[in-house]
Order: structure tokens, then sequence, then C-alpha cells
């Protein structure tokens, strides 16, 4: 068994410090210690690269893993109104999509990519056989990308994804405004 002496140390202020030193015997406590010692010596070079990390504006691990389904609620949650059930909807297409939990860093451009091919070709939720408008998967994407900025200026996300995504465009309403436009001069005509 290793010996334990007690040492003191006198401080300016008059009182004493005391130490307890112990010195390990047998070759088996001696590793241990250095065991200890590595894991201590571990974990104080993990912290100190999480402060690097924020002063050089480096994602943590916590961020970097962190659960991006959990921060779309967050952001469906802020609106009202009539864009509430929009965000609302997109949350479920999303969840429909990649499921409950997803990664921030599983986030890229080929995930973005299936996940636009997904909106535009799935069956809607809670209808069978029906698939979403082009204009209606356009506007959940959307919702999905604002949320993707979000993460990015909270520090959560390290760069903006789906931005250079062009493939994905609403379709022109042509023939719906040329509708409007016949009924407005059918009304004209009545009226006059």
């Amino acid at each position: 068994m290793g010996s334990v002496t007690l040492r003191r140390k006198n401080l300016i202020s008059g009182r004493q410090s005391l130490y307890l030193d112990y010195y390990p015997q047998t070759e088996l406590e001696k590793n241990h210690n250095r065991e200890t010692l590595a894991l201590a010596e571990f974990e104080r070079s993990t912290r100190q690269l999480d402060i690097q990390n924020r002063r050089f504006n480096f994602l943590s691990d916590e961020k970097r893993n962190g659960n991006f389904v959990d921060f779309f609620e967050e952001m469906k949650k802020k609106r009202s109104g009539t864009n509430s059930f929009n965000w609302k909807m997109s949350v479920e297409y999303f969840k429909d999509f990649a499921g409950d939990k997803v990664p921030l860093s599983s986030l890229n451009e080929t995930f973005c990519e299936e996940y636009s091919a997904y909106l535009l070709t799935s069956p809607s939720v809670g209808r069978t056989n029906r698939k979403i408008k082009t204009n209606t998967a356009v506007s959940y994407f959307a919702k999905f990308k604002t949320t993707l900025k979000q993460a990015y200026k909270k520090g959560s996300k390290s760069f903006i994804l789906c931005s250079l995504n062009q493939k994905f465009q609403p379709v022109n309403c042509i023939i719906f405004f040329h509708f409007q436009i016949v009924f407005f001069s059918i009304l004209k005509i009545i009226i006059i």
C-alpha cells in the first residue's frame, strides 16, 4: 500500500493550506494513476478545443449533432395565423421524409435534393394516391430552407445548404391569372 503524508504551506494571510500527498508503491497503483492522469488530460484538451472553437466560430459537438426536427418545430411555434398551418404541414412532410431525429451534421446538399424530390413525387400526407401541387411543395421547401438559414444564423450549422438548388421552382400560374382577367371582363359586361 502507498504512503500518505500531510503537508502544510503558510499563506500570506497568515492561514495555512493543507495538502495530502499520496505516493503509490505497487505497479498496479502507478498504472491506475497514469490512466487517471491520461483521462484528465483528455478531458482538459476536449474543453480547450471547445473554448477555441467558440473563439473562432467553429461548431461544438453539441451544436453539430443537435436535432434539426426540434429546431424546425421551434420555428413552427413562432408562426401565427394562416401561415402557421403551412409551417405545420411543412414540418409534417419533413418528419414523414426523415423521421423525428435528424442530426444537423447529416444535412448536406444530397439530403436537400432528396427532400425536394420527395416533395414533388410522394403522395400527400393524409391523402392516398394524390400528390401535392408543385407550388405547395415549393412553399414547404422554402420553409425548410428558411429553417436552415436560421440554424446557420444561430450557429448550429456551419454553412447554408440548398441555396444553389435552382431546379425546384414554382409553376407559372398564367392560366389562373388569365381566368381572373376573363372573369373580371365578364363582370364588367354584366355591370354595364
